[in-house]
């Protein structure tokens, strides 16, 4: 619940969202160009379930007990991202940093003609 997270102050949720930010550069890594542009709500979903856990286990919570869905939710997303980071999932509308075009610069030479020598 909402509750569970009442006493957390701003600064350390944000350290949290920032460690499970890293947590999902390191997979997306693997297969897009960091920083992405845009990316799908699961992806968010994810690193917001990483940085829950971090919190709870941080305060105190029960992983077999009433707690135990926020360990699942954790442990389903750190499989997620090693999904993405091996190929095996592909997120629908990330958009990466790579460069969109495939005009490359061309290198041009140029000599005189033999002269015979």
């Amino acid at each position: 619940p909402a509750a569970a997270l009442e006493g957390v102050s701003p600064s350390t949720r944000a350290e949290a969202l920032a460690s499970a930010t890293d947590d999902a550069d390191a997979a997306l890594g693997a297969i897009y160009e960091l920083p992405l542009v845009a990316w799908p709500d699961s992806l968010r979903q994810r690193v917001t379930d990483i940085a829950a856990f971090r919190l709870l286990r941080r305060r105190g919570f029960q992983p077999t007990g009433a707690d135990e869905l926020v360990v699942k939710a954790y442990d389903d997303a750190m499989e997620w991202l090693a999904r993405v980071a091996r190929g095996t999932l592909v997120l629908p509308g990330v958009v990466d940093s790579a460069p969109t075009s495939d005009v490359t610069t061309a290198v041009s030479i140029s000599t005189r003609p033999l002269r015979g020598w």
